[in-house]
C-alpha cells in the first residue's frame, strides 16, 4: 500500500527525529523546523496533509501558518498537534480550518485513522460544493456576507465536527442547518430536527433519548429517540439556549460517549450522531449568568458559523423577494407576481427585527391585499404598515385610542382602514388582557410573565409598547 506523504512542521528537533523513527513504517515523511520553512515546503511540494505545531517558537506561530496553507492550499488536510489542550486552543484551531487535532504524544495508529479522514473529507469537497449549489442555493442572496456564509459551509459540511449557528430570529438558522447536512458525506441519512425547548424533563428525555414499553404512564410501547433516529446522520438542535442545564448535562455525556440509554431502559445504545445546534442568544453571555455550562458550550462550539441579518444584506432584497413572492404563489396556486421596478424601495427602509421570516409575512400579505397580480411600492407600504417596528405603527402606537367600555361594540371603533383597525383591535385585547393578569399578581410583572409563559425582559418590552404601568414603574 502506498504510503500517505506527510508533512511534519515543528520546532522542536528532538521530537521531529522520535517522530520520523517511529512512524516511517506508516508514512513518507518530510519535515521543516519552522513555520516558514513549512509554508515553502506545502508551496514546493505536494504532501497528503500537514501535521503542525501551534507553538512553533518564532512567527509565525502554527495558527498563522495554518490561516496560510487555507489561502493557499484550502482543502489540504492540516492536523494541529501541541501538549497544550487547552479547548480554547482547539476551537480556536477549528474555526481556522484545521481538520483534527492531537496530542505531543500522539498514537500513529490513530493519526493514521485521522489522516484517511481527513482525506476523505476532502473527497467530499468537490461533492460538497456541488450539493451546496443546490441544498444551500435556498440560501439566496449574492451579497458578500452570503457568499461567504455559502464558502464556510461548504468547508466545514464534509466535516465531523459540530457546529455552532448564531443568527437572529429568522435569518434562516434551520436553512444553514440543513445546507452543512447536504454538504456532508452524511447526506443520504436522516436530519433530525429538535428544539431545546421540549416540555417537561420526562418529555425531553423520551424525544431526545426514547423510552421502553412501561417505562411512564401512557408509555404503551417502546419509542427511538431522535438520538437515535438520527445515527449515521445529523441531529439538529434549535433554540439550544432554551435547554435547562440539567438536560445540558445529559445531553453533554451523550456527546462526549456517543452512549446513552432509553428512558426506563438498561441497556446502553450507541449512536454515531453529528450534533448541530443553533441560538438567537449571547450562550457566554448566559455562562456568565450560570444559565449554560461551559463544558456544553465548548462541546457545541467546535465551529462558530453566524448567519447575517437580513439589514446588514440589503442588497439581497430583490433575489430573496422574488423567491419568496414565487415560492408562495405557487404553493397557493396564484399567478405569478410581477414587481414594478419601484416596488423594492420601501422594503429597504425598514430594519426588517424578524429578518427574512418577518419579509416573508409581509410579501404574503401585500399579494393577498393587492387587488392585481402586480406589486408596486405603494402595495408594499400598504403590507408594511401592518408591522410593529414599521414607522406608521410607532406613530399610532405612541398615541393609542381610549380603552372601550364593556357595553361598547365594535362599530363604535372601526373608523380607519382594515389595517388600523386590526392592529388597534389587536392592541385593545393586549391591553385588557395584560392588565388583568397583572391585577391578578397584585401588579408584580415577574409573576405575570411566569404564568403567561413568557421571559420576564419580553413581557415588560409589550408593557411598555401597550403604556400599561407597572407597580415597579410607577
Amino acid at each position: 500500500m502506498t504510503k500517505l506523504r506527510l508533512l511534519l512542521v515543528d520546532d522542536d528537533a528532538e521530537f521531529l527525529r522520535h517522530f520520523v523513527f517511529l512512524g516511517e513504517d506508516l508514512f513518507e515523511i518530510e519535515t521543516a523546523c519552522s513555520g516558514a520553512e513549512g509554508l515553502r515546503r506545502v508551496e514546493t511540494t505536494d504532501p497528503d496533509a500537514v501535521l503542525l505545531d501551534i507553538d512553533l517558537g518564532k512567527p509565525p506561530d502554527g495558527l498563522e501558518v495554518l490561516e496560510r496553507i487555507r489561502r493557499i492550499r484550502p482543502d489540504l488536510p492540516v492536523i494541529m498537534v501541541s501538549g497544550d489542550e487547552n479547548p480554547e486552543t482547539v476551537v480556536h484551531a477549528m474555526r481556522l480550518g484545521a481538520n483534527d487535532y492531537v496530542t505531543k504524544r500522539p498514537n500513529l495508529e490513530v493519526l493514521n485513522l485521522k489522516v484517511q479522514r481527513a482525506l476523505e473529507q476532502t473527497a467530499w469537497r468537490l461533492h460538497a460544493r456541488e450539493m451546496q449549489q443546490a441544498e444551500a442555493g435556498r440560501l439566496i442572496g449574492s451579497s458578500r456576507v452570503m457568499q461567504h456564509l455559502r464558502e464556510e459551509i461548504g468547508r466545514v459540511g464534509p466535516m465531523k465536527v459540530r457546529v455552532l449557528i448564531e443568527g437572529e430570529t429568522g435569518t434562516g438558522k434551520e436553512l444553514v442547518a440543513r445546507a452543512l447536512h447536504a454538504a456532508s458525506p452524511r447526506s443520504r441519512e436522516r436530519l433530525v430536527v429538535i428544539s431545546g425547548a421540549v416540555g417537561t424533563d420526562t418529555l425531553f428525555d423520551s424525544e431526545v433519548f426514547g423510552h421502553e414499553k412501561g417505562a411512564f404512564t401512557g408509555a404503551d410501547q417502546r419509542r427511538h429517540g431522535r438520538f437515535e433516529l438520527a445515527s449515521g446522520g445529523t441531529l439538529f438542535f434549535d433554540e439550544i439556549d432554551k435547554m435547562p442545564r440539567d438536560r445540558q448535562a445529559k445531553l453533554l455525556r451523550a456527546i462526549e460517549t456517543g452512549r446513552f440509554e432509553r428512558v426506563g431502559g438498561k441497556r446502553e445504545i450507541d449512536a454515531d450522531v453529528r450534533l448541530l445546534s443553533a441560538t438567537n442568544q449571547d450562550l457566554e453571555k448566559k455562562i456568565e449568568e450560570g444559565d449554560f455550562h461551559e463544558d456544553f458550550f465548548f462541546r457545541l462550539n467546535e465551529y462558530r458559523l453566524s448567519v447575517p441579518p437580513l439589514r446588514d444584506r440589503l442588497e439581497d432584497l430583490p433575489e430573496v423577494t422574488k423567491h419568496l413572492l414565487d415560492r408562495f404563489c405557487r404553493s397557493e396556486r396564484l399567478p405569478p407576481v410581477e414587481l414594478t421596478p419601484d416596488a423594492i424601495d420601501p422594503l429597504t427602509d425598514y430594519s426588517w427585527p424578524g429578518n427574512v421570516r418577518e419579509l416573508d409575512t409581509v410579501l404574503k400579505r401585500a399579494v393577498i391585499l393587492s387587488p392585481t397580480s402586480t406589486l408596486d411600492a405603494d402595495a408594499m407600504r400598504d403590507a408594511l404598515a401592518g408591522q410593529r417596528h414599521s414607522p406608521e405603527f410607532a406613530h399610532r402606537s405612541t398615541s393609542p385610542k381610549p380603552l372601550p367600555g364593556p357595553q361598547t361594540t365594535l362599530s363604535a371603533f372601526l373608523c380607519a382602514t382594515y389595517t388600523e383597525d386590526r392592529e388597534h383591535l389587536m392592541a385593545v385585547f393586549d391591553r385588557l388582557y395584560f392588565t388583568r393578569e397583572l391585577e391578578k399578581g397584585g401588579g408584580n410583572a415577574t409573576r405575570a410573565a411566569e404564568r403567561l409563559g413568557i421571559s420576564r425582559a419580553g413581557f415588560y418590552r409589550r408593557l411598555n409598547e401597550l403604556s400599561i404601568e407597572t407597580r415597579d414603574s410607577r
